[in-house]
């Protein structure tokens, strides 16, 4: 048994991504120990974690094999997971007369991030030594990865962390919209069609920047880069991807929603932004441009698109929110095929 608890913590720690961190531990917990489901569920709190804003799950079932990665909603969470969390405090209790469900917290710098939820047809008490141990090391990992992905000044998530976290975002809505085609029959296409969400990529830049830097200093132009990210923080959810990519270049990425509430999320934050009063830097404001994320989509070429709707803002004002479709479409900006060659050498 402590040669597999060893190789286990190898094969756990030898990961630094995170959607294979959490594939990893729910497959190591389904080797060691005798159950028929385990669960890894991230929380996303409010920013008084007072609320939970979203969750995560990773649901690996041992007899078939399989893993499906989703989105839950608040009522599919269980009361005994919800207590466990609150509480902070493992649960240990017999579902029926023969199923048994253990819920571990999961910790990250003292603060609840998740749980691992295991159903069994046994009593699991005698394995908890080795479960808690191995969350404990996932923990440990799952907190270098985090900070690894972080921009040290605003603690928005860094450049070198995109693309897996947009991979993840596009397995999630890909899985998403799986599990929605075998459990529905398609309907009026027309309907479908006008209540249909997608991801958005938009890029937020700080207009004449550089002017803040040069006539207040560089002190004052991180405080507004911290400000911002906080407003960021605020106005987005929490389940969406806030990106500082450099300077004051900063890029969110919206989880599915519909292309009006899109447009209004963006304009509100524009409008936020122009109305607030930084401190002695006084008003400034922000240029966005946007655009549609599918899950069939390459996101460096969406964001090559949103990068080109920016720059029309910037050329026509500042202060403005464009989506290149919409650009497209009136004949203000003109498509590029990027897709059609592709050169290897």
């Amino acid at each position: 048994m402590l040669h597999q608890v060893l190789n286990a913590v190898i094969k756990l720690t030898s990961h630094n991504d995170l959607e294979a961190l959490d594939n990893c531990l729910v497959e190591i917990i389904a080797e060691l120990v005798p159950t028929e489901k385990v669960e890894l569920i991230h929380f996303y709190f409010d920013n008084e974690r007072k609320t939970i804003a979203n969750t995560l799950q990773i649901f690996f079932s041992p007899n078939k094999d399989t893993h499906t990665c989703g989105f839950l909603k608040g009522s599919d969470i269980s009361v005994a997971i919800l207590g466990c969390v609150t509480a902070n405090f493992p649960v240990l209790a017999p579902l029926s007369d023969n199923q048994w469900h253990f819920i571990l917290p999961i910790k990250t710098n003292n603060k609840v991030e998740g749980c691992i939820s295991l159903t069994s047809t046994i009593d699991l008490n005698s394995h908890r030594e080795v479960i808690e141990s191995l969350v404990n090391i996932y923990a440990n990992h799952l907190t270098i990865i985090n900070e690894s992905e972080r921009d040290e000044l605003t603690d928005l998530l860094n450049r070198k962390s995109f693309n897996k976290r947009i991979s993840r975002l596009l397995d999630v809505q890909r899985e998403e919209q799986n599990r929605r085609s075998r459990e529905k029959i398609p309907v009026n296409r027309r309907k479908v069609d006008s209540e249909e969400k997608s991801a958005w990529l938009a890029i937020i830049d700080i207009d004449h920047f550089k002017l803040v830097n040069d006539n207040f200093g560089h002190i004052y132009g991180d405080e507004v880069l911290l400000l911002l990210s906080h407003k960021m923080k605020e106005n987005f959810r929490h389940s969406d991807l806030p990106f500082r990519f450099g300077g004051e270049e900063f890029v969110i990425v919206l989880e599915p929603i519909a292309a009006k509430n899109a447009a209004m999320v963006m304009e509100r934050f524009r409008a936020e932004i122009e109305q607030f009063e930084f401190p002695r830097v006084g008003k400034i404001t922000v240029s966005i441009g946007y655009s549609k994320l599918g899950t069939d989509d390459f996101p460096p070429h969406v964001k090559e698109q949103a990068d080109k709707a920016l720059y029309h803002a910037k050329e026509n004002g500042r202060n403005k929110v464009f989506k290149y479709e919409s650009l497209i479409e009136s004949g203000a900006l003109n498509a590029t095929n990027n897709d059609s060659a592709i050169e290897l050498f």
